[in-house]
């Protein structure tokens, strides 16, 4: 029987099999919304049954993925990664990470935001319409195994900059960004949260 090692280098190959033939398709627009999801998808699946390290090895596998794809769609990709990280930046999502994590900075909101786009496409909507639907992320407060990581992926954020870099040599040029100067919604107070997110309160408190 394979090793979760020798397992998850085949799954890498298939990956970037996928996006290897997706590159060659003449008259292919930029990526669109469908394909972005399939390569995060397809990025997880190769990462499956890592706890440890799952949101890292499927950052990396959807690095090596996006390689093999022409420079303008890992320009299209990042435009793409911006705009969710744009559309997660609110102050709801914010308590999510708060109690999913055991506290929540500005930097681990960027990394908690990063993990949830790459839990995939129906985990993200949810999470959009209800953020207290991520309390089947929740730890168990009486779990001490480390291999339980916390729910965020800072490698995440960058896979286009390091795959665009491998593709070409050179870095990334600047993507315009239209991110918020302020979460949407409204501000909350940690004492506010367990009636805010009750389902997720209820599971991490």
């Amino acid at each position: 029987m394979l090793n979760r090692a020798a397992t998850f280098v085949m799954l890498i190959g298939s990956l970037v099999s996928f996006a290897a033939v997706a590159a060659t398709k003449e008259g292919r627009p930029p990526m669109n919304e469908n394909q972005f999801w399939e390569l995060i998808d397809q990025a997880r699946k190769a990462a499956a049954g890592h706890s440890m390290d799952a949101a890292d090895r499927q950052a990396a596998a959807l690095e090596a993925a996006l390689a093999k794809l022409p420079p303008k769609e890992i320009v299209a990709f990042q435009e793409l990664l911006d705009r969710k990280m744009a559309d997660t930046y609110r102050w709801d999502l914010w308590g999510a990470a708060y109690l999913l994590n055991g506290g929540c900075s500005d930097d681990c909101f960027d990394y908690f935001r990063g993990w949830l786009i790459g839990r995939g496409l129906k985990v993200f909507d949810a999470a959009l319409k209800k953020p207290d639907s991520l309390a089947e992320f929740a730890a168990d407060p009486r779990n001490t195994d480390p291999s339980d990581a916390g729910r965020e992926c800072e490698s995440f954020l960058y896979v286009a900059r390091g795959a665009y870099r491998k593709a070409t040599g050179g870095e990334m040029p600047d993507v315009a960004r239209s991110m918020p100067r302020e979460p949407k919604g409204t501000q909350w107070t940690e004492e506010d949260l367990p009636r805010l997110l009750p389902v997720i309160a209820a599971k991490v408190l």
